[in-house]
Formats: structure tokens, C-alpha cells, sequence
């Protein structure tokens, strides 16, 4: 179990690093991830954006496996 919650905050941060430059680029003023297991094999990820004027994206990322199993 320590290592299956392990690997889901690796995600998680792995994600965050690689979103990093959202907010360099002066594109987004924040970048929230948020990672969980939708199986026990696979990850589903929602990334939240707050722009600069305070108005939010989510992007919901499980979809995008959902439809490779069709």
C-alpha cells in the first residue's frame, strides 16, 4: 500500500513540475493537480488552471484512456 500511494504523489508531482511553466510564462497565476486511481492499473488526472484574471480551467484527463479501451 505505501508504495501504490508512493507512486500516485510521484504522479502528482511529475504532473506539477511539467505544468511549472504555465506559471513562468505568466500564462496561468496557478496550476493544481490532483491524481487518483481510477483502476488499480491506471491513473486518472484533474489539472485545475486559475488564469491570471482569476477564471478557472479543468482539464479532466481520464476521458482520454476511457476511449483507447473502445
Amino acid at each position: 500500500a505505501k508504495e501504490i500511494e508512493a507512486t500516485l504523489r510521484a504522479a502528482e508531482d511529475y504532473e506539477r513540475e511539467g505544468l511549472r511553466w504555465m506559471i513562468s510564462d505568466g500564462i496561468a497565476a496557478d496550476v493544481d493537480v490532483a491524481v487518483e486511481w481510477t483502476r488499480p492499473t491506471l491513473l486518472g488526472s484533474l489539472v485545475t488552471v486559475r488564469k491570471p484574471d482569476g477564471q478557472l480551467v479543468t482539464l479532466d484527463y481520464a476521458w482520454a484512456w476511457q476511449q483507447l479501451e473502445r
